[in-house]
Order: structure tokens, then sequence, then C-alpha cells
């Protein structure tokens, strides 16, 4: 089982469940899952680390990949939370933590918890 952050949309009532987990693709190639996530604030400060990392690296004679990896491992570890962060920003709404299985599964107990009276 999986702890999920649930996101609601105001306007139009989708809803988004991230998991509350290491996201591999974000540690592998950072910038191409903030594009794919259109996350357009961090994937600029996404680049700008990047480049901060390789000017430190020449500077101060460190090895790229190790300062570089270090911070893909972060970005691994908070992906979904800079992801509901964004949410938010946009304007959508929490909807609840809850475990489930997987993402539908999450979706779909999210959905029942929106339409059940209160």
């Amino acid at each position: 089982m999986t702890i999920f952050n649930a996101y609601k949309d105001a306007d139009s009532g989708e809803l988004a469940c991230l998991p509350d987990r290491f996201s591999w693709p974000a540690f592998l190639l950072p910038p191409v899952w903030a594009l794919a996530h259109r996350l357009w604030v961090e994937l600029a400060l996404i680049l700008a680390a990047i480049i901060a990392l390789a000017i430190v690296a020449a500077l101060l004679d460190l090895p790229f990949l190790a300062l570089y990896l270090t911070g893909a491992v972060w970005l691994g570890f908070e992906a979904h939370q800079l992801h509901g962060r964004a949410l938010l920003r946009r304007g959508w709404h929490p909807a609840g933590t809850l475990n489930a299985r997987d993402r539908i599964d999450a979706e779909t107990e999210t959905g029942r918890r929106a339409a059940r009276p209160a």
C-alpha cells in the first residue's frame, strides 16, 4: 500500500492523486520529468541548479557527477511534493490523503469520498 495525496481542480472537478514515494523518472531525468508534468518554475530551478553545480564543480575542482547525483536523489524523494505544490499554485485544492494499491484505486476512492453526503 502507498500513501497518496489527492488534489481536486475546482473548475473541472478533475482529480490528481500523487504517491508519497521515490520518483525514478525525476531522479533519472529531472528536466524531462519537469517538462512532462508542465512544472515550468521547477524546470527553471532544475536547469539553474545544473548550471550552478557545473560552475561550482569547475571552480572547486569537485566531481560534477557526484554533485548532480546528490541533487537528483533529493529531487527523486521530493518530486511528488513539488508536483503537489505546483497544483496548489494552479488553483487545485487538497482532497485528502489515503492509502491505496495504485493511482487508479486512489482516484476511485477519492471520487467516492467526494460523492458521499457530508
